[in-house]
């Protein structure tokens, strides 16, 4: 069995199992369709794992330690069970429960695997910023109290959002999974996540159609692409990395902004905020929904937790997720319905707003500013959501449905403030704003267009259906040229370190065993997107002095960056004095180092008199002896 492949096995089977402890409360949480909540159960286990991890992290003393995590767990399910599992159920509702929560779990682990079987074939971490994730997978792991150290300046409060990697390094610890191979099977995990939500959120929509608009939404949302994708995989596809242009369509001037969309995001494998936050994004529409429906405080305290997830894993997502929230209210009032009221009572619902504390350590303040660096105009909208649009036209066709028309309305607020804000930050232009807003557009959008095409193929008979879906298979031609070059690879393994030399992975391995949690770790800093610079602060528990000195630009403008040139051009007389001044814990001397510093002569050979070399030459690894 290919290594790896035990752990995404792991994972499948420990978030189910956790979503069936949770299973009573869940549906109670969930209860306009209590079967349809039992096909969520990997989204409940996972939501419980990431809550109780959570809250074992904030008490000082009980660090979700694997010991803990899962006394926490059985114990929670145990309660559960006892005070809320002897409800009643007919033997309909029963049936239907059982049959809904095995569907459920049958999907999410096909979406699992078939994921988990594409980051196999190209497991290696090591191109873009995929190295940044791992060292926040890492260093969120090792943080066992707030707030998270950052492993790339000398272990000192991360200003970075990383709650979503913490999220993903809680699962790792609960299931024994090391940090380095969590980084692939954690976009597994959130791929079959999103596919489980599209699947859920067409049911809520269209109960009685829910196979059709099930199968558009997943399309729709995460196989489609934008309209110039679809002309580089007929034209250009020969060529190396063909498909990252698609994700570049837009200009303002000479900057070029970032449009992704999720299969180009999954496909690039960068274990960004915006990737972790797409399924939180998903269920709070679903959240949504279901509140329209129905009024239940218990579904509102859910639909506060998850913004409270989405505020913390990607700050940029947490309007839009607010929005979601309040739309219920919105359409009641615009369609002059009667709107639910909060009473003392509800106040209760409120109490995941305390996982906001203790806040992130101050980093880069941007400002809101009028937008002055170019605009989108209708063509620039066609070419990125070219495949969705059309879809939007059956919204017309059918009754109207929960959410329909003020989540349009969203959509095309979101649009709309791309054109008039921006948040100002170290690029100085509109590249994150349209990137961060433009994305959830993209997810928002699919959602609607699945919904809208949905109702058009069912005024048709069914011999027609075949027509508009005719039209819309070019939308595959991106993500099915590329799946197409790997589905059919062997996967030998889901470690990233399988794509290096035996030596190169032995050296993490063993550095990785003997470097402590929050060691000081001195070695050449980094450089942004080289993968194979700041190793050591990226694959071990240690931290760096200074990793990807770039990256630190970006997360802390204005902070003196170290100069590393003071240790490993240091008279070798003073040598000692330095390193114990700094407290530092390992020396680490590779080609890197003597290639970017002028090593006076002398100075390895005074480093050997007060320490120990734990790992030999060409990357010579030192452990720095305390007198």
């Amino acid at each position: 069995m290919p290594p790896g492949l035990p752990e995404a096995f792991a994972w499948i089977g420990g978030c189910t199992l956790c979503g069936l402890l949770l299973l009573p409360v869940w549906m109670r949480l969930l209860p306009q369709a209590p079967a349809r909540a039992a096909a969520l159960l990997p989204l409940a286990g996972f939501s419980l794992i990431c809550l109780l991890g959570q809250l074992l992290w904030r008490l000082p003393g009980l660090n979700p330690h694997p010991a803990w995590m899962w006394t926490a767990l059985f114990s929670s399910g145990m309660f559960i069970w006892v005070c809320f599992g002897s409800a009643p159920l007919s033997a309909g509702t029963l049936h239907r429960v059982r049959g809904e929560a095995i569907r459920g779990t049958l999907l999410f682990a096909l979406a699992f695997l078939f994921w988990a079987h594409i980051r196999g074939t190209d497991p290696g971490v090591t191109h873009t910023e995929q190295p940044m994730d791992a060292m926040w997978l890492r260093s969120t792991a090792t943080s066992e109290q707030p707030p998270f150290a950052d492993s790339w300046f000398a272990g000192e409060a991360a200003t970075y959002y990383a709650d979503g990697h913490h999220m993903m390094a809680l699962l790792g610890r609960c299931f024994a999974t090391p940090p380095a191979l969590s980084v692939n099977l954690a976009q597994a995990l959130l791929f079959a996540l999103t596919v489980l939500l599209c699947v859920q959120i067409m049911k809520s929509w269209l109960p009685k159609h829910s196979i059709l608009p099930a199968f558009l939404a997943v399309f729709l949302l995460l196989f489609s692409s934008s309209l110039p994708g679809v002309y580089d995989a007929w034209r250009h596809h020969q060529e190396h990395w063909w498909w990252w242009q698609a994700s570049r369509i837009l200009q303002d001037g000479e900057t070029q902004l970032i449009t992704e969309f999720p299969f180009f995001s999954f496909w690039l494998g960068d274990l960004h905020a915006h990737l972790i936050g797409l399924p939180l994004l998903l269920m709070q529409l679903y959240l949504a929904i279901q509140l329209k429906k129905r009024w239940r405080r218990g579904t509102l305290a859910l639909a506060i937790l998850f913004w409270v997830w989405n505020a913390r894993v990607n700050p940029w997502q947490a309007p839009a997720a607010l929005a979601l929230l309040a739309l219920p209210w919105v359409e009641a009032w615009l369609l002059r319905q009667k709107t639910p009221r909060l009473h003392p009572r509800d106040l209760q619902a409120f109490l995941p707003l305390l996982l906001l504390l203790p806040g992130r350590a101050p980093g880069l303040s941007p400002e809101i500013a009028f937008n002055r660096f170019g605009h989108s105009s209708p063509l620039d909208l066609m070419m990125l959501f070219g495949f969705l649009l059309p879809g939007l036209a059956g919204l017309r066709f059918g009754k109207r449905h929960p959410l329909v028309l003020t989540l349009l309305l969203l959509c095309c607020g979101m649009i709309l403030t791309c054109e008039v804000l921006i948040l100002k930050d170290v690029f100085q232009s509109r590249m994150n704003t349209v990137f961060k807003l433009y994305y959830q557009v993209w997810i928002l959008l699919a959602a609607l267009s699945a919904y809208g095409l949905s109702l058009l193929l069912l005024r048709l008979r069914l011999r027609w259906r075949i027509l508009p879906l005719l039209l819309f298979a070019p939308m595959l031609l991106y993500s099915g040229r590329l799946i197409s070059q790997v589905i059919l690879k062997p996967v030998s393994s889901l470690h990233p370190h399988s794509v290096l030399s035996l030596d190169h992975a032995r050296f993490l391995e063993l550095a990785d065993r003997i470097i402590a949690p929050g060691d000081l770790i001195l070695e050449a800093p980094g450089s942004s997107y080289d993968a194979f610079s700041s190793e050591l602060a990226t694959w071990t528990a240690g931290h760096g002095l200074l990793g990807w000195s770039g990256h630190q630009v970006q997360w802390r403008p204005g902070v003196p960056q170290p100069d590393l040139s003071w240790y490993y051009e240091a008279d070798p007389a003073h040598l000692q004095a330095h390193l114990l001044s700094k407290g530092i814990d390992w020396v680490l001397l590779s080609d890197k180092e003597r290639n970017q510093f002028n090593i006076p002569p002398g100075w390895e050979l005074h480093l050997q008199s007060f320490s120990t070399q734990v790992l030999p030459p060409p990357r010579a690894l030192y452990r720095v002896d305390r007198p």
